[in-house]
C-alpha cells in the first residue's frame, strides 16, 4: 500500500494485530504498516484512536518499551491518543495512569524510554491540569551526566522536560514540592555519606545545579551546608591529587564546575565558592590543554567570581589569575577556533565573553579588536543548524550581552539605593582616568556597530526567526542596546535605528511585556512585579522616548499607529500627580518612584512635544492632552525647583494650545483652577529665562490670534490685565534685541488692542499712554517682522 493510499483510505487495523506486534517488540506490523503511521492516522479516525488507547491502557509498559526502541518521534501522537481516550474518565483515573507511568519510569534505567515517557506524562498532566508533587523525586532521579554524545543529547531532552514538570509543581503546589525536593536531596546525600557511588553523586550535583534558578532557597541551603561542603571537598581533593588525565575525574570536575557556575548567581554562594572551591577552578584554568571544554568552563567560573565579588587589592588568592590574562585567553580561543564548530568549548567561551566584558578594565581590548567584533556578529548570520537549534537562544543572548556591555555609555540611573546584585556594574572598578575620552570611544564604537554592522537589523532578524519563548532574554538585551545607541545626541543615529526596524522592535517589545488598563486612560504597566523585568522594560521606554525626540513621528511609524506610543511615553513621566491618581493604586505605582528619573521625564516631554507637532491628527492631540495635563503638566508648570521640566511642559502646552481641550485648561472662566492657570501663564511671560518667555509668548500669541474671545477673557480679569499692561511694555523697552520674544509679544499686543479698541476703552487708552517709549524702542531695534506688526499697532491708535 502506497503512502498516499494510507493517508486517503481508512485503516483497518485490529486490536489483536496491534497487540501481537507490541508483544513481539516489533514496530512494523505484518501488513507492512508501521505503528508510527497508525498513530499518525488516528488523528482523523476516531475508532482507530479508541483502539490504540485500549492498547496503551492495557499494555502500557510494553507499548512504551516498543516506542522507545525506534528513532521515530511519535510522542505527540501517543499523547493525543491518551488524552482523547481518557475523556470522561475522571481525575482519579488520570491520577492512576500517571502513577503507572511513574512506576515504569522508576523501574527502568533506559534514557530512551525516559525521553519518550516524560513528555507524554507532561501532556497528560497539562491536559487534565493534574499536578502530583509526590512524583518529583522520580523526575529528579533522571537528572544525570554522561560522557557519550548520544546519551548527552537524550539527557538534555529529559532535563528540559523534568524542569518544566518541576516548575509546574512549584507553581501549583509550592510547599509540597519544596518538601519533596528537599527530602530527595537530603536522602540522596545520606546515601552518599554512607556508601559513596559516583552515579548518585553526579545525580546529586546535577539536581542542585539545575534547581538553583528554579528553587534557590532550598538548594542554596543544601549547597552551602557544612556536610555538603565536606563531601565535595573530599571529592575535589581526590580529583586534584590524581589529576584530570583520567576520564572519571574529568567528568566529576566538569559536573562540579557546572554547579559552581550555576551557583554564582548568588552573592553568598560566590563568597562560599572562593573560600572552598577555588583550587578546583584554578586546576582547570592552568591545565595544559587551553582548548578543552574543562579549561574554558573553569575560566567561565573564575570570570563570574571575579566580576561578581568585591575583592581587596592585595587578595593573594588571585595572584596567579589576573583578569587581563583571562581576557587574553578567551579572546585568543574565540578568534582561533573553528567558526563552524559550536561545541561546548565555544559555548563556554561565548558565555565567558558576556561576563568578562562587564569589566571596564578589559572592555577597550574587546572594543578595539575589529576582527573579534566582526567574528562575534557574524554568528548572527550563520545557519542555525550549524550552531544547533537547541543552542541558538543561549548563544544569541551571550552575543547580545557582550555587545550591550561594550556599548554601554551610561549605567541605567535609578532612584534605588545601591545594591550588591550580581553583575551590578557598580561592583566593577573602572581604570579609565579620562571618563570623557572613554565615553567618546564608546560612542564611536556604537556608531560603528549600528552603521557598518547593521546590528539592530541583524539582531532583530535573528530574534524574529526564532520562537518567542526562546528569545525572551535576548529581547530584553536588544532593547537595552537600542537604549544605549539612542543615548548619543545625533539625529542620524535615531533615524538609522528606525530604518533598521528598531522603533518597531521597541514597540513590540513594550507591548509584549506590558499590561493595559483601559479604564484608567489606557495606562501601561509592567507585566509583572519582577524587578529585573521592570528595569529592562524601563530601558525600552527610554529608547522609545529618545528616538521620538529626533525623528519625524509622522514618517517613523510604519507598523504601528503613532497614537499607540503615547501610553508608554506617559508611563515614563513617573507617578501620576493628580489627587485622584495619588489616592489610587499607590502600591502598584511604587516602581515608578524607584525607576523614573528627572531626565526620563524631561526626555519624555520632548518626545511627546514632537508627537504633538504632527499636523492634522486631532485624535493624537486629544489623547496627549487628556493623558498628560491633569496628572503631570498641571503640576510641572508650577514647580520651579526643576526648571527644565517646567519649561518642557510649557513647550508641550504651546504645541497643543490651539486645541479646544487645552484652551479650556487655561481660559475657562467658570473654573477656578482654569483662571489660576491663566494668571500663572501671564505671569510666566515675565520669567527670568528668556527662552521660557518666548514659549509663553507663543502660547498667548497663538491663543489670542486663533480665538478672539480669549482676548476678552484675559482683559476681564483684573489680575491678568494689570500684569500684561506692566509686562508687555517692559519687554518691548528692555528686551528689544530679543527678536523671537519681541515678535510674539508684538502679536499679543496687537490682538489685545484690536479687541480693546471696540470693547475695553480703559485698557486701550492706558496702553496708548504707556507704550509711547516702548513702541519707539521697538521700531528702532526690532527686525522687519516686528516693525510691521508695530506699525499695525500704531495704526490702531491713530484710527
Amino acid at each position: 500500500m502506497s503512502s498516499d493510499q494510507i493517508h486517503k483510505e481508512p485503516l483497518e487495523v485490529s486490536y489483536d494485530s496491534l497487540l501481537s506486534a507490541i508483544q513481539n517488540g516489533r514496530w512494523e506490523m505484518d501488513n507492512g504498516l508501521s505503528l508510527s503511521t497508525i498513530f499518525e492516522k488516528s488523528a482523523s479516525e476516531h475508532e482507530l484512536s479508541v483502539t490504540l488507547f485500549k492498547l496503551i491502557d492495557e499494555n502500557t509498559s510494553k507499548v512504551f518499551a516498543c516506542i522507545s526502541e525506534t528513532n521515530i518521534d511519535t510522542r505527540k501522537d501517543v499523547s493525543r491518543v491518551i488524552v482523547e481516550g481518557m475523556k470522561g474518565q475522571g481525575k482519579t483515573y488520570v491520577h492512576k495512569f500517571l502513577n503507572r507511568l511513574c512506576k515504569i519510569l522508576s523501574d527502568s534505567s533506559s534514557l530512551r524510554l525516559a525521553s519518550v515517557l516524560l513528555p507524554v506524562y507532561l501532556s497528560v498532566s497539562n491536559a487534565y491540569e493534574l499536578v502530583l508533587s509526590q512524583h518529583v523525586p522520580i523526575f529528579l532521579k533522571r537528572l544525570n551526566v554522561s560522557n557519550e554524545k548520544e546519551n548527552r543529547e537524550l539527557l538534555k531532552s529529559i532535563e528540559a522536560t523534568v524542569l518544566v514538570l518541576v516548575v509546574r509543581c512549584i507553581q501549583q503546589k509550592q510547599e509540597d514540592t519544596r518538601a519533596e525536593i528537599s527530602e530527595y536531596l537530603e536522602l540522596l546525600f545520606d546515601d552518599l555519606h554512607n556508601d559513596f557511588k559516583l552515579g548518585a553523586f553526579l545525580n546529586f550535583v546535577r539536581c542542585i545545579e539545575l534547581l538553583f534558578p528554579i528553587e534557590p532557597s532550598v538548594v542554596n541551603a543544601i549547597y552551602t551546608k557544612n556536610d555538603t561542603k565536606e563531601l565535595v571537598l573530599k571529592v575535589i581533593s581526590s580529583v586534584v591529587e590524581n589529576g584530570l588525565e583520567y576520564q572519571q575525574n574529568t567528568i566529576i570536575a566538569e559536573s562540579l564546575l557546572h554547579l559552581i557556575s550555576s551557583s554564582c548567581t548568588y552573592e553568598a554562594c560566590r563568597t562560599f565558592n572562593i573560600e572552598h572551591y577555588l583550587s578546583l577552578i584554578k586546576l582547570g584554568v592552568h591545565m595544559e590543554s587551553s582548548s578543552s571544554a574543562l579549561h574554558l568552563l573553569s575560566i567561565l567560573c573564575l570570570v563570574k567570581l571575579l566580576n561578581g565579588t568585591v575583592l581587596k587589592k592585595d587578595d593573594s588568592r588571585f595572584e596567579d589569575v589576573k583578569i587581563d590574562d583571562l581576557a587574553y585567553r578567551i579572546l585568543h580561543y574565540f578568534k582561533n577556533s573553528g567558526k563552524n564548530n559550536y561545541d561546548e568549548s565555544m559555548e563556554y567561551c561565548i558565555e565567558s565573553l558576556a561576563y568578562i566584558t562587564l569589566n571596564k578594565q578589559v572592555q577597550p581590548t574587546f572594543r578595539n579588536d575589529v576582527d573579534f567584533i566582526t567574528s562575534l556578529l557574524d554568528i548572527l548570520k550563520l545557519d542555525k543548524a550549524k550552531i544547533g537549534h537547541d543552542k541558538c537562544s543561549v548563544i544569541l543572548y551571550a552575543v547580545l550581552s557582550t555587545i550591550n556591555n561594550l556599548s554601554k555609555i551610561e549605567t541605567p540611573v535609578t532612584n534605588k539605593k545601591p545594591s550588591r546584585k550580581y553583575m551590578n556594574p557598580q561592583l566593577l572598578h573602572s581604570t579609565n582616568e579620562d571618563d570623557g575620552k572613554s565615553k567618546e570611544e564608546i560612542k564611536d564604537f556604537n556608531r560603528e556597530i549600528l552603521f557598518n554592522y547593521k546590528l539592530v537589523s541583524l539582531a532583530r532578524s535573528y530574534i524574529d526567526s526564532m520562537k518567542p519563548l526562546q528569545v525572551n532574554n535576548s529581547q530584553h538585551m536588544l532593547a537595552a542596546i537600542i537604549s544605549q545607541l539612542s543615548f548619543i545626541q545625533d539625529k542620524t543615529i535615531k533615524q538609522e535605528i528606525v530604518k533598521q526596524g528598531g522603533l518597531s522592535f521597541i514597540m513590540e517589545y513594550l507591548g509584549r511585556y506590558s499590561t493595559f488598563d483601559k479604564l484608567k486612560r489606557q495606562r501601561t504597566r509592567p507585566l509583572s512585579s519582577d524587578s529585573q523585568l521592570i528595569g529592562n522594560r524601563t530601558q525600552g521606554l527610554r529608547a522609545l522616548a529618545r528616538i521620538l525626540i529626533s525623528v519625524n513621528p509622522a514618517l517613523a511609524f510604519s507598523k504601528f499607529d503613532v497614537i499607540s506610543s503615547v501610553p508608554f511615553l506617559i508611563e515614563l513621566l513617573g507617578r501620576p500627580l493628580s489627587e485622584e491618581s495619588i489616592n489610587t493604586n499607590s502600591e502598584a505605582n511604587s516602581y515608578l518612584d524607584e525607576e523614573i528619573t528627572v531626565k526620563d521625564k524631561f526626555e519624555t516631554l520632548l518626545a511627546i512635544t514632537n508627537l504633538a507637532s504632527i499636523e492634522n491628527n486631532k485624535p493624537l492631540r486629544r489623547v496627549i492632552t487628556s493623558q498628560t495635563f491633569d496628572d503631570f503638566l498641571d503640576h510641572f508648570i508650577y514647580d520651579e525647583s526643576v526648571q527644565p521640566l517646567q519649561k518642557a511642559s510649557w513647550e508641550l502646552i504651546c504645541n497643543l494650545i490651539s486645541e479646544p481641550e487645552m484652551l479650556a485648561k487655561f481660559f475657562n472662566t467658570e473654573q477656578k483652577t482654569s483662571k489660576s492657570r491663566m494668571h500663572l501663564l501671564v505671569k510666566m511671560l515675565d520669567a527670568q529665562d528668556e527662552d521660557l518667555q518666548t514659549v509663553i509668548g507663543s502660547i498667548l500669541a497663538n491663543a489670542t490670534s486663533e480665538y478672539f474671545a480669549i482676548n476678552q477673557i484675559l482683559l476681564s480679569s483684573e489680575e491678568a490685565r494689570f500684569d500684561m499692561s506692566d509686562i508687555i511694555p517692559r519687554i518691548m523697552k528692555e528686551q528689544s534685541h530679543s527678536s523671537d520674544l519681541l515678535l510674539r509679544v508684538s502679536f499679543i499686543l496687537y490682538n489685545l488692542l484690536s479687541y480693546a479698541k471696540g470693547h475695553d476703552k480703559v485698557f486701550f487708552s492706558s496702553m496708548r499712554d504707556s507704550l509711547k517709549e516702548p513702541l519707539s524702542t521697538t521700531l528702532k531695534n526690532g527686525n522687519i517682522e516686528v516693525k510691521n506688526i508695530i506699525v499695525e499697532v500704531i495704526k490702531l491708535f491713530k484710527d
